[in-house]
């Protein structure tokens, strides 16, 4: 019975995938809906330069995506609190 959880875990994710395909577009197929979750901070560099290809996909898979953006109020006078 203690194994039981993570084979369902397995089994969850074993029907959905996500593939980089050789044009860099990202393509999701099977299984449900998929969360995005998006951590953010105005002192992060890379942060806005995710944003180049994460709406795209957002826009390009609909309500099959579901996106969560954190951005933390820790030092940060734009944050949010979850």
């Amino acid at each position: 019975m203690r194994g039981l959880p993570i084979v369902a875990i397995f089994l969850i994710l074993s029907f959905s995938t996500c593939t980089v395909t050789a044009d860099s577009t990202i393509e999701m197929r099977g299984g449900g809906s998929v969360v995005m979750e998006q951590a953010t901070a105005t002192w992060c560099d890379v942060c806005a330069s995710h944003e180049s290809w994460i709406s795209p996909m957002v826009e390009s898979n609909g309500e099959r995506l579901i996106r969560v953006s954190l951005h933390s109020s820790i030092d940060d006078p734009l944050g949010n609190e979850a």
